[in-house]
């Protein structure tokens, strides 16, 4: 079997499985007059979306390591991950 050196990390779904909860906690903290931590809820949400969107982009790269740490592929697997990752994400 590939990989596992790192739990299949680049297989693990990242995704926060409570935004519902938040925004209705956010919901409710308004009603309460509450809205600077409604506020930072928010901004915590949107973190939390960007933080997702990043690991996701990291995918591949996470999976070049994690073969190449379980001997199933070669350093030039690594090396080209990272040379697609950054000619896509910074350019």
């Amino acid at each position: 079997m590939s990989g596992g050196s790192y739990n299949y990390l680049c297989d693990q779904d990242v995704c926060y499985p409570g935004y519902g909860d938040i925004k209705d906690m956010i919901a409710r903290l308004k009603q309460l007059g509450g809205e600077k931590p409604a506020k930072d809820a928010k901004k915590a949400i949107n973190m939390l979306r960007k933080a997702e969107d990043i690991l996701g982009k990291l995918s591949p790269v996470f999976k070049s390591v994690e073969w190449y740490d379980s001997n199933d592929w070669g350093i030039d697997s690594v090396k080209e991950a990272i040379s697609e990752y950054n000619k896509i994400n910074h350019p």
